[in-house]
């Protein structure tokens, strides 16, 4: 990805512009893998995300089938000169793609000529610059490849291309899915259990791949506006310092995607471990609530009552603290039009429940169940503005079931929605 600067009073500049157009294309990768049910409603934003970070004309997906010695175009973003063709196809022993499968030719490349001169097919389209990245499943079968190309030669640089073999490898999970589910409930080869196994472990791999890449450009912006807000580069104009708290709720947006995926990758290998104390779940509520207060500014009031005494829980102080960001900041992002976001702590003889409600859209009972699943994100016409991963309420969920708790929910579309997470109380509590 090329650098893009940011000048602060027409004389010094630095990159956050560059890593934040990074995180942001990340942000939408996990935001589509999240809202899509089918290969198409997947594939087609990620074609514009692979324009953007490699710079090509042309970003298309192909489907192999090597015993047919076919490859087809299944779906293409054309914005340039160059066009590929949806639903065209070439014969796979005289593809550019099946070179680079079998080694003969690097992955992407800004000299078509020297690698591919003998390629009709890149010949036709005029492609100076190709990229082909193979689509194989967790059980190493070849589905396919993840291209793009542009008639004047564009160099790659290896950052993105990484970002695009990261797509690839979630729609190849997206299709070995489908595939499941076509099969499923029918007498299944060994050989299938074995890559719906190894799907699995290519999906938290894929999780801890794709955080790791979140936090590098957050490392970056973090830096630099930590130096800008101290002065370190100089003198900023009053209308750069407004932006400065917009640009910090970003970074810290950023960081709450990472550290989802991350503990949800701990929670599919089993690695996850609590450290649990005795502490006063009042203070886990108050530090929860000043986390997400900047974001329900304006529009949103939240409203947080506690009791006057102690409520003693055996916790993760952490763990917990992030099941309850992830449903305050759901109550805010989930009523868009804004009104009381309203968190209570209340007990029990034995238990300890915490309920946030909202005045929000609310949920279809017919959805709820897909609430607590990994990815379950809801697509609807009135979700499809609110940013998301698909991985909060999943990871509440489990990491309140860690604790000995759950995380429940009543809501009704357009009366908002109350999510409860229980807690037993400290005499009740598992001590790890």
């Amino acid at each position: 990805m090329n650098e893009a600067m940011i000048e602060l009073d027409g004389e010094r500049a630095v990159p956050t512009a560059a890593a934040l157009d990074a995180a942001a294309a990340l942000r939408r990768l996990i935001e589509a893998a999240s809202g899509a049910d089918d290969l198409e409603r997947l594939t087609r934003p990620l074609l514009d995300l692979v324009q953007q970070l490699t710079g090509q004309e042309s970003a298309y997906l192909t489907a192999v089938d090597e015993a047919a010695g076919e490859q087809t175009v299944r779906f293409a973003r054309n914005g340039g000169e160059l066009q590929v063709e949806e639903r065209s196809s070439l014969d796979w022993a005289q593809s550019p793609c099946r070179r680079v499968v079998e080694g003969l030719a690097p992955e992407a490349t800004d000299d078509t000529a020297s690698h591919f001169g003998d390629v009709d097919f890149l010949k036709v389209i005029g492609a100076g610059s190709f990229l082909s990245v193979a689509v194989v499943t967790a059980g190493g079968r070849l589905v396919g490849t993840l291209c793009a190309a542009s008639r004047s030669p564009r160099p790659f640089d290896e950052r993105s291309v990484d970002l695009v073999r990261l797509l690839a490898r979630l729609i190849a999970d997206q299709q070995a899915r489908e595939r499941h589910e076509e099969i499923e409930g029918a007498d299944a080869d060994p050989g299938h259990h074995h890559e719906v196994a190894a799907l699995e472990r290519a999906k938290s791999e894929f999780l801890r791949l794709a955080s790791h890449e979140l936090r590098q450009p957050s490392m970056v912006l973090q830096g630099y506006l930590s130096l800008i807000g101290d002065g370190a580069l100089g003198d900023i104009s009053a209308e750069v310092r407004d932006i400065l708290p917009v640009l910090e709720a970003k970074v810290d947006e950023i960081n709450r995607i990472a550290d989802r995926m991350t503990e949800t990758a701990r929670l599919e290998d089993s690695s996850l471990e609590l450290r649990v104390a005795d502490v006063d779940l009042r203070g886990v509520v108050s530090t929860a609530a000043a986390v997400i207060r900047p974001l329900a500014a304006g529009r949103h009031r939240l409203v947080v009552d506690l009791p006057e005494a102690p409520v003693a829980v055996c916790i993760d102080s952490g763990r917990v603290e992030t099941i309850l960001v992830n449903l305050l900041g759901n109550a805010v992002k989930y009523s868009p039009q804004g009104g009381e976001v309203h968190c209570a702590l209340s007990v029990d003889p034995e238990w300890a429940r915490v309920a946030v409600s909202d005045q929000g859209m609310g949920i279809d009972p017919a959805d709820l169940g897909r609430l607590f699943t990994r990815f379950g994100r809801i697509s609807t016409p009135q979700t499809q503005g609110v940013p998301g991963t698909g991985l909060g309420l999943y990871l509440a969920q489990e990491l309140a079931r860690r604790h000995g708790g759950e995380v429940s929910v009543v809501s009704h579309p357009g009366e908002g929605s109350t999510f409860t997470l229980t807690l037993p109380l400290a005499a009740r509590a598992p001590r790890g």
